[in-house]
């Protein structure tokens, strides 16, 4: 579930990026709320399967005990710290010597 919410999140960020406009505090707010949304979802089709892996019941602002709230600083700071390594990686060069 994560691994694949990663890909999506990283395929809508660079078409993001390549469209003018759209700031790293405008994607930001997407990739706070993209990740909860993902796993909302995944966890509504899991427990109507019954397999429901993980409960948020206990934690303060949850929703449905699927996802919680207090999680979305550390997504945020996330998306931040992949903001600036994508724009150093990008930069990096492979210059071939003999």
């Amino acid at each position: 579930m994560c691994g694949s919410c990663s890909l999506a999140v990283e395929k809508l960020d660079f078409h993001l990026r390549r469209s003018r406009g759209w700031s790293a505090w405008r994607r930001g707010r997407i990739h706070g709320t993209l990740p909860h949304a993902w796993e909302l979802c995944w966890g509504l089709g899991l427990r109507t399967c019954g397999a429901g892996s993980w409960d948020y019941s206990h934690y303060p602002l949850n929703c449905m005990g699927l996802i919680t709230l207090m999680y979305l600083p550390g997504w945020i700071f996330l998306t931040v710290y992949q903001d600036r390594l994508f724009n150093v990686v990008w930069r990096v060069q492979y210059i071939r010597t003999i």
